[in-house]
């Protein structure tokens, strides 16, 4: 009777063992940014993106498709950003790029890598009250800790105006 007691303890084990039993992973590691399948507007979003990238949706912010949309050069026709997820052989990165169209066609005019593990806010807007509007893009940097920057356009490029911590969306609406 003894023996068959042992047999079955050693059985449970194994079975536990086997199926991959073990400890929950933190909460911090589950919890990945929105990304993948975003219907694009324009086709050409999506062809001039690397291949193999995902569109990253941030959680605040007007850009919480995708996609971003607002007169960054002061021309009175809409730009488009649009940050996603490279993956390369060895990591993945995230970045941000401004679309412009020019005719019909959709073209990109500027990107940056982003900062941090993943994206918190986009949106723009104008930050740096001058009447143009601005790009926002607020990272996450691990734990509670979020930065955001803000590019602004300057002698027909975009250029790093500001970086700056937040706790959330409620900082941002109270004014740069």
């Amino acid at each position: 009777m003894t023996g068959r007691r042992i047999l079955a303890g050693m059985s449970i084990a194994s079975l536990c063992w086997l199926s991959g039993c073990g400890m929950p992973a933190a909460p911090e590691d589950l919890i990945n940014p929105p990304s993948g399948n975003v219907i694009f507007p324009h086709a050409s979003f999506r062809e001039l993106l690397p291949e193999g990238s995902k569109v990253v949706n941030s959680a605040h912010g007007t850009g919480s498709s995708g996609i971003s949309y607002g007169d960054v050069d002061g021309d009175g026709v809409d730009e488009a950003v649009v940050v996603y997820e490279e993956s390369t052989r060895n990591e993945k990165l995230i970045k941000a790029a401004l679309f412009k169209q020019h005719g019909n066609k959709w073209r990109i005019i500027w990107d940056t890598a982003g900062s941090g593990y993943g994206l918190d806010y986009a949106a723009i807007r104008d930050a740096d009250q001058d009447g143009t509007s601005d790009i926002m893009l607020g990272w996450s940097l691990g734990r509670e800790e979020k930065g955001l920057d803000i590019y602004v356009w300057r002698d027909n490029d975009i250029k790093l105006w500001k970086q700056k911590g937040y706790r959330g969306p409620s900082d941002l609406d109270q004014g740069e």
